[in-house]
């Protein structure tokens, strides 16, 4: 049986909590939570019901609004925040190259 060195985490709640306090938009926080659940753009296209150029351009507000340059930088940030900052660098290093 293996353990985990990350705690059990509510990726959702993060996203909610970082949505909230940078200002998102409604919309832009939805994006924001279906990507923390592990959705790509495509599933979260179809699950709200836009095109996938809609959730690029919502994408787009999320990183500005974040200060991030990728999904895989806004996931580290989610990550970093459920973790309080205890992520191996290995494993940010992978997600800030997405």
């Amino acid at each position: 049986m293996t353990t985990s060195v990350l705690p059990k985490l509510d990726p959702t709640a993060v996203a909610n909590t970082i949505a909230v306090e940078n200002g998102l938009t409604r919309r832009e926080k939805e994006v924001l939570m279906a990507a923390a659940q592990g959705k790509c753009t495509k599933e979260i296209a179809v699950d709200l019901g836009l095109s996938g150029k809609t959730v690029d351009y919502f994408w787009k507000k999320i990183f500005r609004k974040l200060r991030c340059g990728s999904q895989g930088q806004v996931m580290a940030l989610l990550l970093r925040r459920a973790c309080g900052g205890n992520v191996p660098p290995q494993v940010l290093s992978v997600l800030d190259a997405r």
